[in-house]
């Protein structure tokens, strides 16, 4: 079965234009999903990452000022460390606060609460030092450092080491989507450009194969339907002598195209007859 130049043409431009738009949607959607995943990791897993680290150095911080208390007689230093230790806790505090508003997901929420447990034992236990420690009670006081205090504080910052793994965990994941994501884009690219690349070389081949000679058929049976109007106005041309007779007659940018001969005779012969029936 031929097919017309028209349903080729248009099925041609269908097919480029589907892809074009399968190509825009893909890209606009992944253009969202990477943004979605940047957004994700500037203000949630890099900002959280930062307050966990920041929370677990203070907390370090804050346990070296009350070591210095404990170490220290003079009313001077002993001052001077428990301001350090103000310092640190007002940190700590700002810091978790933050911290706080920037949980998203379930476990990290639960692994938060439990550190928020073992801190809060460990600040009960660090008044009942610095008590023991004011009051130069410096043997008590590191006792209590070195065993009940050493075992909240570390049980603490295990759950904060957790919860940094936590966030690095979720800040990976989201790179991977959009490395993923990426990939995905570069090869429709690629397969859009293929597809665009062969439909339009399909269009040139064509144009420069195919519509010539549909051309030329065309223009030919435009010829033979005027040659058959003729007939039809003055039914002496269905003669062949005749018909080559008034062609010679005709300027020659006209006849050029519908002087008949051969296999083309005998069809205008056997299309003469049709007409005159």
């Amino acid at each position: 079965m031929r097919i017309s130049i028209r349903l080729l043409l248009v099925s041609l431009s269908l097919a480029l234009l589907i892809s074009i738009f399968a190509f825009s949607w893909l890209s606009y959607d992944s253009a969202g999903s990477l943004n979605d995943n940047t957004v994700e990791i500037a203000t949630n897993w890099l900002p959280s990452t930062r307050a966990v680290n920041s929370i677990n150095t203070t907390t370090s911080d804050f346990r070296i000022a009350e070591g210095s208390h404990i170490l220290s007689t003079d009313p001077t230093e002993m001052a001077r460390a428990e301001k350090d230790i103000r310092a640190a806790d007002e940190h700590i505090k700002a810091i978790r606060k933050e911290y706080g508003g920037l949980i998203s997901a379930a476990r990290e929420r639960t692994a938060y609460e439990s550190f928020s447990t073992k801190w809060s034992l460990y600040k009960d236990l660090h008044k009942e030092m610095l008590e023991l420690s004011r009051a130069n009670k410096n043997e008590e006081a590191s006792v209590l450092f070195k065993t009940e205090m050493r075992s909240a504080f570390d049980e603490a910052s295990a759950i904060l080491g957790d919860l940094s793994e936590l966030n690095q965990q979720g800040s990976l994941a989201a790179y991977n989507s959009s490395s993923q994501v990426h990939d995905n884009v570069v090869t429709a690219i690629i397969v859009a450009m293929t597809i665009s690349t062969l439909i339009g070389l399909t269009m040139m081949a064509y144009a420069v194969m195919a519509l010539p000679i549909q051309s030329q058929r065309l223009r030919q049976r435009c010829n033979w339907s005027l040659v058959g109007n003729w007939i039809r106005r003055f039914p002496s041309l269905a003669n062949e002598t005749n018909l080559a007779t008034w062609l010679e007659r005709w300027p020659h940018s006209v006849t050029t195209s519908l002087k008949p001969s051969g296999c083309a005779l005998n069809k205008l012969k056997q299309r003469s007859g049709m007409l005159r029936r």
